[in-house]
C-alpha cells in the first residue's frame, strides 16, 4: 500500500462536503426504506378497515324480500 495515499491532506472544505454528501446519501436511503413500510402498513391498514365495515354493513343490513310480477 502506497504510504502517500495513507497520508494524503483533504481540506476542511472537501471533507465536510463528502462527510455531508455521505450524510445526505444515507439519510435519503433511510427515508425511501421508512417511506415504503408507511405506505405498505397504510395500504394494509386500510383494506382491514374496508373490510370490517363492509362485514358490518352486510350484517346490519335489513334482507329485502324482492317480489316479482
Amino acid at each position: 500500500m502506497n504510504l502517500r495515499i495513507i497520508l494524503a491532506y483533504i481540506g476542511p472544505g472537501a471533507g465536510l462536503g463528502a462527510v455531508g454528501a455521505l450524510a445526505a446519501l444515507i439519510g435519503a436511503a433511510l427515508l425511501i426504506a421508512v417511506g415504503f413500510v408507511w405506505y405498505l402498513a397504510w395500504r394494509i391498514m386500510r383494506g382491514w378497515k374496508a373490510r370490517r365495515a363492509a362485514r358490518q354493513s352486510a350484517a346490519e343490513a335489513p334482507t329485502q324480500s324482492v317480489d316479482y310480477v
